[in-house]
């Protein structure tokens, strides 16, 4: 019961953002192909986890690298923030790269955002799990803080790589996917090194600022691409 619950309570927040970015799609693609970009985000969540602890066991597992890690923590950070970007990346361009629904520069965003969302999902049920030992009112306290922090960026980070990978497509170059993953992965490892950093990040006014700059940034790549054909 307590897991349906918390499953419940864990993808709401990513539906309604997801249900938000979908308004910004002119030619809405089609609802079942977004179900399972979302689905298939969430599974992705495991595969990141998975890696994330090979590469937490090989900074440990090699004295150098560990004190290297130790010294510069927020190259680790940045690690774990571009396996989660790649994952969410990935099961977007093997879903969906040739599929006769992908035939216009925004849906590269909409299928990354939906990705993004799925694997927010994932992430939100595991969190709220042991918050719903605390109570009702804590857990929806807290999935309300990751609303409007973790979820939306994930949202945001993809959406930005999605960008990105419409223009690489476009001008037929993958040094533009790169700048993408550079930007996306970036504006993930300030989150989570902010986090770290300052009392779980939602008092710091670091927060706020990335996620409206990257909100912004989103609302601007989609006006830029809807008169944009591949």
């Amino acid at each position: 019961m307590l897991l349906a619950f918390a499953f419940i309570l864990g993808v709401l927040p990513s539906l309604i953002w997801l249900s938000y970015y979908l308004k910004s799609d002119i030619h809405p693609e089609p609802k079942s192909i977004i179900l399972e970009v979302f689905i298939l985000g969430m599974i992705s969540g495991g595969a990141a986890m998975g890696l994330q602890y090979a590469l937490n066991y090989l900074g440990s597992a090699d004295k150098t690298i560990l004190a290297f890690v130790a010294a510069f923590p927020v190259i680790m950070v940045a690690g774990w923030a571009f396996i989660e970007e790649y994952v969410k990346y990935a099961v977007v361009k093997i879903r969906i790269l040739h599929d006769v629904a992908f035939d216009e520069p925004t849906d590269a965003m909409i299928y990354m955002i939906s990705a993004g969302l799925g694997f927010a999902a994932i992430e939100n049920i595991l969190f709220v799990l042991p918050e719903i030992f605390k109570g009702v009112d804590q857990a929806i306290y807290f999935l309300f803080l990751r609303f409007i922090t973790a979820t939306l960026l994930h949202a945001l980070a993809s959406g930005i790589i999605g960008f990105f990978f419409a223009l690489a497509i476009i001008y037929h170059a993958r040094i533009i996917l790169f700048l993408g993953f550079i930007f996306g992965v970036g504006l993930h490892t300030i989150y989570n090194y902010s986090i770290m950093v300052s009392d779980w990040g939602y008092g710091n006014y670091v927060l706020p600022l990335i996620l409206f700059l990257g909100i912004i940034f989103i609302k601007i790549a989609f006006f830029r691409l809807r008169n944009k054909r591949f």
